[in-house]
């Protein structure tokens, strides 16, 4: 059985909701309901984690541990990945979304690993390199995200835009302030 929880909001400002399988769940923005997987951890694709295409793709796994000890996380990945194609261009959706991460990890340790506390707790010294790395490195990624869908950036961001992977129009688009063209689904 699956199931959205729409009644148990958790964030006011992206509405975030717990998405719940037979043996799992993760909390997700609503908007994000349609694209839901809806199938028990077993199952759950496993191709959510990782920055985009090329080498920060091959760097960021699916899974955490090793061997026996294996968690997938690509739960949290997914719900990671619907917060920021939901979320506003703001630092405090930015911030949110990552925290939101770092809780979906965490929830899947201690659900899903079947060990000792220690090696619960290196699962969970991995989870905070996840989150580590979406704070720092995935700024840059979060803040390129925005600026493609022609949103305004913040000016305390632009410094993370990759202008670059932009046509030159949509660089000059951005750098006017032109409002956005994404529609938020809050």
């Amino acid at each position: 059985m699956t199931d959205v929880t729409t009644d148990n909001e958790i964030d006011a400002n992206l509405h975030f909701v717990k998405y719940t399988a037979n043996d799992f769940f993760v909390y997700a923005p609503a908007a994000a309901k349609d694209q839901w997987p809806g199938v028990d951890y077993a199952r759950f694709p496993d191709n959510f984690c990782g920055a985009g295409n090329g080498i920060g793709e091959k760097l960021v796994p699916d899974y955490l541990g090793f061997w026996w000890w294996k968690v997938k996380v690509s739960p949290a990945c997914w719900a990671h990945d619907m917060s920021w194609d939901y979320c506003e261009p703001t630092w405090e959706a930015f911030h949110s979304s990552n925290s939101h991460f770092l809780d979906n990890l965490i929830q899947l340790i201690d659900s899903k690993c079947n060990s000792n506390a220690f090696i619960k707790a290196m699962l969970k010294y991995g989870c905070m390199t996840f989150y580590n790395a979406v704070n720092t490195a995935g700024r840059n990624i979060f803040w390129t995200q925005m600026a493609i869908k022609s949103c305004i950036i913040p000016d305390t961001a632009k410094e993370f835009v990759n202008w670059s992977d932009h046509d030159i129009s949509l660089g000059t688009k951005m750098r006017n302030n032109v409002t956005c063209d994404h529609q938020f689904h809050n």
